[in-house]
């Protein structure tokens, strides 16, 4: 997040402390509208990975769903499976859904 403020167009936050604004003006007017949608979508982007990385990890032995999911095969209860298995795609597929309506949000007010 922080290369993508180094690479923002400045000319926005230049005219705005030259009008005298202050630093909260300069980030809520020049910072914000430029890098929102960016940071918008690498925090959904995290999210994503992190939700699928608790189930890797989990998989080989450290803990989060795929350890729930290795007890849950090795006593053989399906059922419980079958659940854990679709509230991880619930989660992915909420992650995707408020990124594109995010996104749709910002794409309109640009």
């Amino acid at each position: 997040m922080a290369e993508v403020n180094e690479n923002l167009d400045d000319r926005p936050v230049l005219a705005l402390r030259t009008l005298g604004s202050g630093t909260t003006s300069v980030m809520l007017y020049g910072i914000l509208p430029q890098n929102l949608g960016r940071f918008l979508a690498y925090i959904c982007y995290r999210w994503e990975v992190c939700l699928r990385e608790t189930v890797m990890v989990g998989l080989v032995g450290a803990g989060g769903l795929g350890r729930l999911m290795t007890e849950q095969i090795s006593s053989f209860n399906y059922p419980g499976l079958t659940l854990t298995l679709g509230a991880l795609v619930v989660l992915t597929a909420l992650v995707d859904g408020v990124s594109s309506h995010l996104r749709r949000g910002l794409n309109a007010n640009a």
